[in-house]
């Protein structure tokens, strides 16, 4: 082999391992990024669910000092409801758009609790109903996914 075809071989293979490189690191930057969504995904996913367990379980004390015939504690889930989880990723591209029509379920559930909390028009019917939408609302928000590729 001549110096020539050294120098020529040389070129050539830290050309392509430069190029194999980029394209692999491309690769796994895209995966990372990938990985890091589903991850905040299921972290807001559970978070919601918590949300609503609490806002369940406060229907659940408002409707048990009802029942005994006492004035029912609203502050603690008015604080709930001036403070849900923050969801960032239930706003992306990426989401289902099935998935988008459970978050909007889930929004409307929290309003509905917030409006029967604001008019004070509160009976253990209404609380009953509220109770079992919130644990549909838990489902949907637990089966919220990305959209397949």
């Amino acid at each position: 082999m001549e110096l020539f075809e050294i120098v020529v071989s040389f070129g050539v293979g830290v050309v392509s391992g430069l190029v194999s490189g980029v394209i692999v690191a491309k690769y796994y930057k895209k995966k990372e990024t990938e990985d890091a969504f589903i991850l905040s995904l299921f972290e807001e996913k559970q978070k919601t669910a918590r949300y609503l367990q609490g806002l369940q379980l406060e229907l659940k004390i408002i409707s048990e000092a009802l029942n005994k015939n006492e004035v029912p504690d609203l502050s603690e889930i008015r604080r709930q409801l001036a403070n849900p989880p923050r969801t960032p990723t239930f706003g992306s591209e990426k989401i289902s758009e099935v998935s988008k029509t459970r978050i909007s379920t889930k929004i409307d559930i929290v309003t509905k609790v917030k409006d029967s909390i604001d008019s004070g028009e509160l009976n253990t019917k209404i609380l009953f109903l509220l109770d079992r939408e919130l644990f549909r609302a838990q489902i949907e928000v637990l089966e919220i996914e990305t959209v397949k590729k």
